[in-house]
């Protein structure tokens, strides 16, 4: 079971800022609860893409093979703008993680 990460706002201030900025922060000893849940959290965002994908993939053949016309996998991804972004933040916490830069 994963630890619960606590969450509290408090207000920042930061250089050139006008008042105080409001922030959600955590505790110290939270900090590798919350890293550990970004990467399960990112980790599911991987697997719903790769779902999406076979799914696409799934639709498509079994319209062509009953001799339905259907666009493309990829049009049909591409016209999905979500999908590309969660694909997109998918790969660059995978090179962040590698200490690429995106």
């Amino acid at each position: 079971m994963s630890k619960e990460v606590k969450r509290y706002t408090a207000s920042v201030f930061i250089p050139g800022c006008l008042g105080p900025v409001r922030r959600d922060v955590v505790m110290d000893e939270d900090y590798d609860a919350l890293l550990a849940e970004r990467d399960r959290m990112a980790e599911a965002l991987g697997s719903m893409t790769c779902a999406y994908r076979m799914a696409i993939q799934a639709g498509h053949a079994r319209i062509t093979a009953l001799g339905g016309d259907c666009d493309s996998v990829e049009r049909m991804l591409a016209d999905f703008p979500d999908y590309g972004k969660a694909v997109e933040l998918y790969k660059s916490h995978r090179a962040a993680l590698k200490g690429e830069q995106p």
